[in-house]
C-alpha cells in the first residue's frame, strides 16, 4: 500500500462522532398549592373587622325614645339631633334631668309639634287663663280669636317689652315658648342670633330645641331642681317653666312616661 493509500485508509475510519442530541428539558408538575406567601397575595380575602356600632349622639336620646313619649316619627326625626346637642351643652345629662326636661318640652310643644304659641282663644280660654284680666264674657271682646291683640294685651309692657306690639313680636316660640323681650335678647347672646331683629328663627327646629335648653338651665335654673327625682318635683319645676301650673296633671303624666322611655339611662 502506498503512502497516499495509507492516509486515505486512516482518514477513511477515523469519522469524527456525531454531536449527542440536546434533550428538551424535563416539565416540572405545577404545584397543586401556591407557597402561603403568594397565596398571601393574590388568593387570600383580606380579614374583615366586626361593623362596630355607631356612638350615641349627644346624651343618647333616639328616635325610638322620643316616639315612645309621643312624638310622630317625622318630628322625633327632625328633632333627635338637636335635642342631643342641646342636653350636652346645658348640662341636661342625666336621667333625673332628661325625664324632667322632655316631659316639660313635650307639654309645651304638644309632642314636638307647636314652636308658635297659639294664642288664638275663645271667650272660656281667655277667661280661664287670665281670670283676673278677663272676669267675664264681655271683657274678651276684641280679644278673641285676635292672637296679635291678646299677646299685646298680656304680654305689653313686662319683662322688657316696652314698644307697641312688642307682645306680639316676642310671644312664646320654641319647644319651652321663650316670652318677652327679656328672654329674647339674653337667649340670643347666648345662641349668637339676632333674636330682637328675628324672633321668628325659635321656630327653627335647631334653636327651638336649643332655645329650651338655654331657659332651662340659664334663666329657670331648672338642672338642680331637677336633680330631685320625685313626683312633687314636677310641680316645683312648672312653676320656673310655666309661670303657673298650666296642664300640671298632663306635665307629670309626661314625667312618669320618660321614666320608663328612659329607664336605662344613668
Amino acid at each position: 500500500m502506498g503512502f497516499i493509500q495509507a492516509l486515505l485508509s486512516f482518514f477513511g475510519k477515523a469519522k469524527p462522532a456525531a454531536p449527542s442530541p440536546v434533550k428538551p428539558p424535563i416539565a416540572q408538575p405545577l404545584p397543586q398549592n401556591p407557597p402561603p406567601s403568594a397565596q398571601a397575595a393574590v388568593g387570600a380575602a383580606p380579614q374583615v373587622e366586626p361593623v362596630k356600632p355607631a356612638p350615641a349622639r349627644g346624651v343618647g336620646i333616639t328616635v325610638e325614645h322620643l316616639t315612645k313619649m309621643g312624638a310622630t316619627a317625622a318630628n322625633a326625626a327632625k328633632y333627635v339631633d338637636h335635642l342631643n346637642e342641646t342636653c350636652a351643652k346645658f348640662e341636661i345629662n342625666t336621667r333625673s334631668r332628661i325625664c324632667h326636661f322632655i316631659a316639660q318640652i313635650f307639654e309645651e310643644s304638644g309632642n314636638l309639634r307647636v314652636v308658635r304659641e297659639n294664642l288664638n282663644y275663645d271667650a272660656k280660654a281667655c277667661m280661664r287663663v287670665w281670670p283676673k284680666t278677663f272676669p267675664t264674657v264681655e271683657s274678651t271682646v276684641g280679644f278673641t280669636m285676635n292672637p296679635a291683640a291678646l299677646a299685646n294685651k298680656m304680654y305689653g309692657g313686662r319683662l322688657g317689652n316696652k314698644e307697641p306690639g312688642d307682645g306680639w313680636k316676642f310671644s312664646g316660640r320654641g319647644l319651652i315658648q321663650i316670652t318677652f323681650f327679656g328672654n329674647y335678647e339674653p337667649c340670643g347672646k347666648v345662641l349668637g342670633l339676632d333674636l330682637v331683629s328675628h324672633p321668628e328663627l325659635l321656630e327653627e327646629p335647631k334653636w327651638a330645641a336649643m332655645s329650651a335648653g338655654w331657659y332651662w338651665r340659664d334663666q329657670g335654673r331648672c338642672n338642680a331642681l331637677a336633680d330631685v327625682d320625685t313626683f312633687e318635683q314636677v310641680k316645683v319645676i312648672t312653676k320656673r317653666v310655666n309661670g303657673g301650673y298650666n296642664n300640671l296633671a298632663s306635665r307629670e303624666k309626661h314625667w312618669k312616661q320618660a321614666k320608663v322611655v328612659f329607664a336605662d339611662f344613668k
